[in-house]
């Protein structure tokens, strides 16, 4: 593992650990462009232009002598509407710079050509938010294709540059983040923007003496216009342990539902949830209704959630998407068809209890749910083993299908390898404790313990990584999968691990804070990749982008089932710390 994650992870004994962490912070000012305080009064200077809608004709500004370029980024209301960078040293550049943002923000804001337009465009530049960047050193990139040469670039955390001759193009972390690009497409457009043909780099290199970089950079912005900037780590704050203390985890739970909620269809029509929203944009992706399996995830996680917080809102929700799912619209996918989408169904159902809501037909939606999930049983073919291991779930969920439920969960234990049964998890785990008698341990607790083994393996400790990757900390990465850095995909086994935690059988009192300790450091992950306020400032719309769970640290794209995986994970959390504190619920709505 730790040879995939290089450059990011390095792996040290713990007698080195003080050691390098001294070394580490007496550098990393070298590796950047601007000290804290060269940069904050440089944004001062900016922000005195902006509000003032006017850039002197002599404004020298230091940005630090390693400095090799600068962005500025003006938003209002949470789109863009100028954006320039220069890719050159000296102290003219923040002011060229400001310059070209503050040019296409004139022609782009919309006030009508008169007599009042200046007085009224002073006016609206104390709307404007600021994002400020100083590039630090360029460091030479080396691969004959633009994919490899990317290998070496932190996503998100370090931006590229491309130069021919004379001429430097770049793309900031920032503007990276906020257009979702990876690398070598970063690295693509660098080129583009000098004109070279798409061509492999080695012949770039030799034909017109092209040489691309990476470069880290120190990212100042706004979250609002009248707030002081904030430091920015890899476009947002960096999450530490405090931030998923119990009371803590109760907020970041009921984000994510606040999000969750604002994705509701806005028509009249049940068409339930939004699919993967793209918060930049402040739109959602094609096709925009989600799936029927992503939205009964959502009311799965949303009716757990209502279940460890007491929550109505959350309750109400769920119930809210199972209707609408239950009444097909046109051309819209039933959850009948998709027996994955049934098997979610029916967790839900089980986990709801009684539903007592009008016109709602919940025992029509439980029998066409149970025929869709048996009758996929039966078929024995055409779904994947982890689509499977939801079908167990469901059905083990279900007290009339447990007989199969057990088939089918002894089935895919017995099939699968310790490299595999993360894949299936939390779904096969939950079927496999739903299905127990009271006092009875896991058939498959051996298993199941080797799973956790594996993941806590794979966890990305802060000891192992570079001080500047602290963000990924905590994150999963199985390399047998072809991922380099933690995403999404950490959530899918941390769902259960969170649930073996409230298990005596599996998670002995003497293993408890231990399996907690690590179990925190994964949920400081989940905490980084849900959006907050800081992440929110390079979105269209901050409030319906708050509380979702992104693809990755570098990637804001915000699927649905991400989301739904996040808050059943920490929904998990809470109920298993309930069982082994014997605390009530506190802070319940």
């Amino acid at each position: 593992m730790t040879q995939n994650l290089q450059p990011f992870q390095r792996v040290l004994g713990p007698s080195r650990i003080a050691l390098v962490a001294i070394v580490a912070l007496l550098t990393a000012p070298a590796a950047l462009a601007a000290t804290p305080e060269n940069a904050l009064r440089a944004f001062r200077e900016l922000e005195g232009w902006v509000r003032d809608w006017r850039v002197p004709d002599d404004a020298p500004v230091d940005l630090g002598e390693d400095a090799s370029g600068v962005a500025v980024t003006l938003r209002l209301g949470g789109r863009i509407v100028g954006r320039a960078q220069v890719m050159r040293a000296g102290d003219d550049a923040l002011a060229e710079c400001a310059r070209r943002a503050w040019v296409e923000a004139n022609q782009r804001l919309a006030v009508e050509r008169d007599a009042t337009r200046d007085a009224r465009l002073r006016e609206m530049a104390q709307a404007l938010s600021i994002s400020l960047e100083i590039g630090g050193p360029l460091t030479p990139l080396f691969g004959d294709r633009l994919d490899v040469a990317a290998m070496d670039v932190s996503p998100g955390r370090e931006g590229v540059a491309a130069r021919a001759g004379e001429r430097t193009s770049a793309v900031f972390p920032g503007f990276a983040l906020s257009a979702g690009m990876t690398p070598d497409r970063a690295l693509a457009a660098a080129l583009a923007d000098l004109g070279m043909p798409m061509t492999p780099l080695a012949e770039l290199r030799e034909r017109n003496g092209v040489i691309v970089y990476r470069f880290e950079s120190t990212h100042l912005a706004q979250l609002s216009p009248e707030t002081p900037p904030v430091f920015l780590t890899r476009g947002g704050r960096l999450r530490s342990r405090a931030d998923v203390a119990p009371a803590a985890l109760r907020d970041l739970g009921d984000r994510i539902v606040t999000h969750l909620l604002l994705r509701d269809w806005p028509g009249d029509e049940p068409l339930g949830l939004m699919g993967v929203y793209q918060p930049a944009m402040g739109d959602f992706a094609e096709p925009v209704v989600g799936t029927a399996r992503a939205q009964a995830m959502a009311a799965l996680a949303l009716a757990c959630w209502a279940d460890a917080r007491g929550s109505d809102r959350a309750r109400d929700g769920a119930i809210g998407v199972l209707r609408d799912l239950a009444a097909v619209h046109g051309t819209e996918e039933a959850p009948a068809d998709d027996p994955v989408a049934s098997a979610l169904a029916l967790m839900t159902l089980a986990e709801l209890g009684a539903i007592d809501e009008p016109g709602f037909d919940v025992a029509a939606l439980r029998e066409r749910a149970r025929a869709s999930v048996t009758g996929a049983f039966e078929a024995a073919a055409g779904l994947a083993a982890p689509e499977r291991a939801v079908l167990a779930a469901g059905m083990a969920s279900d007290p009339t299908l447990a007989d199969i439920a057990q088939t089918l969960t002894r089935r895919l234990f017995r099939d699968s390898t310790p490299a595999s049964l993360p894949s299936l998890m939390p779904w096969l785990g939950w079927a496999e404790l739903s299905l127990l008698k009271a006092g009875e341990a896991p058939p498959s607790a051996i298993a199941l313990l080797d799973f956790r083994s594996l993941v806590w393996r794979h966890q990305l400790t802060a000891d192992a990584l570079d001080l500047r990757d602290a963000d990924l900390a905590g994150g999963v990465v199985f390399t047998a999968g072809g991922a380099a850095l933690p995403t999404d995909q950490t959530l899918r086994p941390l769902a259960f691990l969170a649930t073996m935690l409230g298990d005596a059988s599996l998670t002995p009192r003497a293993e408890l804070a231990p399996e907690f300790g690590r179990l925190v450091a994964s949920l400081r992950f989940l905490a980084q990749l849900t959006a907050g306020e800081a992440e929110a400032h390079m979105y269209a719309d901050p409030r319906r982008g708050v509380g979702g769970v992104r693809v990755a640290l570098w990637d804001q794209r915000m699927p649905l089932e991400s989301s739904a995986m996040g808050l059943l994970t920490v929904a998990e959390t809470l109920r298993s710390l309930e069982k082994r504190t014997g605390n009530d619920r506190t802070g319940t709505e």
